[in-house]
């Protein structure tokens, strides 16, 4: 009986995230070649970040704004719904295996950019935050594109407690709880899944809210009525 292809055994054959068919290894029989075989099929959603426009492009996924300098984002990034980007600052100079399977695994969610050690340009706009010191690596979390608010991840770079911090940003409600909301806040640059975290967040009322026009409306008129109440108790003051 043929399987998938298979003609004899033994046999090694993977199904990659970009693939609808499975692949057949052909390669040599050794762990290393294997290794480095499966590696190459997990794909990549992750950018590499060596200067500062690049970095804007990055944050504008997950919610920021871009310099008049920054270029589009590239094809194989698909916005950050969750409002968060994730950036590993190594003295590496190629993207680990497990950062390039996290970056597949929550593409659309997250946004993971990769920054050596020696990107000057990033590492001056990330700030402390990107000052490796004594670690040979570390993880940024950054909200809504605003690098005012990056922390550094504390836990070790292993795939489940990086699961765990991650899946802490689910639906957008840590980072929308981030959002400075006042008058000033450009709330028609954020996303719908950031707005409708954003009305969770402050308790708005918004029943029956669908488009981004009416979530930004609703938001509006909550901040108008803060507004006024504030400017009642100054009065009474």
């Amino acid at each position: 009986m043929i399987v998938q292809g298979v003609r004899g055994y033994p046999t090694i054959m993977a199904l990659s995230p970009y693939s609808s068919s499975w692949q057949e290894y052909q390669g040599d029989r050794s762990a290393s070649a294997i290794s480095s075989w499966a590696t190459g099929l997990v794909g990549n959603a992750a950018f590499t970040l060596q200067r500062e426009h690049e970095l804007q492009s990055l944050l504008q996924q997950c919610g920021g704004s871009t310099s008049t300098s920054s270029k589009k984002s590239s094809s194989k990034g698909s916005g950050a719904s969750w409002g968060l980007c994730l950036m590993l600052v190594s003295e590496k100079s190629t993207i680990p295996s497990l950062w390039k399977a996290l970056s597949v695994a929550y593409r659309g969610k997250v946004a993971f950019g990769f920054v050596s050690s020696g990107s000057a340009q990033v590492l001056k706009q990330l700030g402390p935050a990107g000052d490796l010191g004594s670690d040979k690596s570390r993880v940024i979390s950054i909200c809504n594109g605003n690098v005012r608010t990056a922390e550094v991840y504390k836990d070790t770079l292993k795939s489940e407690p990086l699961q765990r911090h991650i899946s802490s940003y689910a639906a957008g409600k840590k980072c929308a709880s981030q959002v400075v909301l006042d008058t000033t806040t450009d709330l028609a640059s954020l996303k719908v899944p950031q707005l409708k975290a954003l009305v969770q967040a402050k308790g708005v009322e918004c029943a029956g809210c669908f488009e981004k026009g009416e979530y930004v409306a609703a938001l509006k008129k909550w901040l108008e009525e803060q507004e006024s109440a504030d400017a009642g108790s100054k009065q009474e003051l």
